[in-house]
């Protein structure tokens, strides 16, 4: 399957019907997550003024998914999946590298995600596109073209 880096590390991937990424926590097989990336969601790439980025989409129950880089020791850069409930509560975490936080770590990083959401200045939204869950730019600039290859390959946020 061609999928994007940000997505195939999520788990299991269901073509019945529609697309969907199926992300589970280690922690636990009770405990379980699962992210919905169907067709045609909308997912937005967003640059704040500080020159950090991240990738959201809202989910169907009314959650978000985040992800974005975080510093997991000196000079490491972790690409980390979070999803966040209406009220801030993480609803799911999964390094993408194999890192592992503390809760309070998990809690500094909801609070990151909340202040980098007030510095936005640069929005531009990308398509699910194809039950492969392959990501593309809706608009064209040769500004967004160049930002959106270096936000995949690998993000380049800091």
């Amino acid at each position: 399957m061609q999928r994007r880096t940000y997505l195939s590390k999520l788990g299991a991937v269901a073509l019945a019907g529609g697309a969907a990424a199926v992300a589970t926590t280690p922690a636990s097989a009770q405990d379980s997550y699962d992210i919905e990336l169907a067709p045609d969601t909308t997912i937005s790439y967003a640059k704040t003024y500080l020159g950090e980025s991240l990738i959201y989409a809202d989910l169907p129950d009314g959650s978000t998914y985040y992800l974005f880089q975080n510093y997991s020791q000196c000079c490491q850069v972790d690409d980390v999946v979070m999803v966040l409930s209406e009220t801030g509560e993480v609803l799911y975490l999964e390094s993408l590298d194999g890192v592992l936080y503390t809760e309070d770590q998990i809690g500094q990083m909801a609070d990151r995600i909340g202040e980098m959401a007030d510095r936005i200045v640069y929005t531009e939204e990308l398509i699910v596109e194809t039950e492969y869950l392959i990501v593309d730019v809706t608009k064209y600039t040769q500004d967004s073209v160049l930002q959106f290859v270096d936000m995949l390959n690998p993000l380049n946020l800091f």
